[in-house]
């Protein structure tokens, strides 16, 4: 065992001790305040809301604080459901100077007994003021685990802030690389004593005034919705727009339609490429808001999208989906709730799913620069059409 094993082995054979040194501060029958730093993405906090609803269940009198991005499709999403008393905005990148001790000390000051700390969560941000909470519960990963050398785990750790989040958490809930994110997350309430309902879909707050804005746009026989995502992606999960183009003339050409695009303005290069090689599309990117696409998506036949944040809305909502696969896991973000109507689809690529290892930064294992991506590259739509016929052949009937 060189060096570097031997300091991670120290580090975790640490945190045990500082856990077992700690297992007096027991949960607090009726917290009165509750911290949850959570997630900034629409498909993670989808994933996250069953935690949010076990909360409300198990202490409704209790004040939730949720400390989320400032995005607005968090703050929609988290104050359309009503499971959270307040949401405290934190920019994630580039925070304003002092910004990040001001939400410090707002902590602090604020007298919570229970922190719940999302996978998501940069703990090393808030350590001190999150180490003055009485019960800190949390999720862990084991870097021991993850692909790659030492010094490769060692960086990924620092990154990550995962031995800040150790050293603070006294209720350690530990991960399994490749599990879902659902039960994941649920097991941060188990680990406290709360109710948890895994096959519950979570409730979206998708509203009347919603659908009203939405149903003009899509009348007519249930459509077929497309998300395409963004030109670029962080860790190239897109599907191009072509290649949804080819698959829906396959689709148009056996029966189904009328197919919509459905996204947000950031959007709109890839609805713009895509319409030039299938202009049957209707467009409804950047029509909408956040909470009325998912009325959008909520009216569709069925759902295609890559592994992105309104693919795990439709899979909320009981749509049927179409997720194409690409650097991402499924075995983390894919098929859980009601699998009949639901298909992932891959291309068989050894190197794939490369993000649980890989990371975007210099150096080894970086799947910013795999040089071919061919594990959505080299996805045929012939491939997608054939197995969306075998799975749903009801839309071509």
């Amino acid at each position: 065992m060189n060096r570097l094993s031997r300091a991670l082995t120290l580090l975790e054979s640490g945190r045990l001790l500082l856990s077992r040194c700690l297992e007096s501060a027991q949960t607090p029958r009726e917290p009165g305040r509750i911290l949850v730093l959570g997630y900034n993405a629409i498909g993670d906090l989808i994933f996250f809301l069953p935690v949010l609803e076990g909360l409300r269940r198990r202490w409704p009198q209790a004040r939730i604080v949720c400390l989320a991005d400032g995005k607005e499709i968090t703050e929609d999403i988290l104050a359309g459901t009503r499971l959270c008393d307040e949401v405290w905005v934190r920019e994630w990148e580039s925070p304003p100077p002092g910004r990040r001790a001001e939400t410090a000390r707002r902590i602090k000051e604020y007298g919570f007994d229970l922190v719940i700390l999302s996978l998501a969560t940069p703990a090393h941000d808030y350590q001190g003021a999150i180490a003055g909470i009485p019960l800190r519960v949390g999720h862990c990963r084991d870097l021991r685990a993850a692909v790659g050398g030492p010094l490769e785990r060692l960086k990924r750790g620092i990154v990550i802030g995962e031995f800040a989040r150790r050293a603070v958490l006294n209720r350690p809930v530990a991960m399994g690389l490749g599990e879902h994110a659902v039960p994941r997350n649920l097991r941060l309430l188990e680990v406290i004593g709360v109710p948890v309902s895994p096959g519950k879909r979570p409730d979206l707050p998708v509203t009347e005034a919603h659908r009203g804005k939405v149903q003009p746009l899509m009348a007519g026989r249930s459509p077929v919705g497309i998300h395409l995502g963004p030109p670029a992606s962080y860790n190239y999960r897109h599907w191009a727009p072509e290649r949804y183009a080819e698959l829906c003339a396959k689709l148009a050409a056996a029966g189904a339609g009328p197919f919509y695009l459905i996204g947000g303005p950031q959007e709109a290069p890839s609805a713009q490429r895509a319409l030039r090689s299938f202009p049957q599309f209707v467009s409804l990117v950047g029509r909408l808001s956040l909470l009325e696409t998912f009325a959008a998506i909520e009216r569709c036949r069925l759902f295609i999208a890559s592994d992105t944040g309104p693919a795990k809305a439709a899979m909320a909502l009981g749509v049927p989906t179409v997720t194409v696969w690409g650097p991402s896991d499924p075995r983390e973000a894919g098929i859980f709730w009601e699998p009949e109507k639901q298909l992932d689809i891959r291309a068989d690529v050894s190197c794939s799913p490369c993000v649980t290892c890989g990371m975007a930064r210099e150096g080894v294992l970086n799947y910013t620069v795999c040089g071919h991506h061919d594990c959505l590259g080299g996805l045929a739509p012939e491939a997608v059409y054939n197995a969306i016929k075998a799975k749903y052949p009801a839309l071509l009937a």
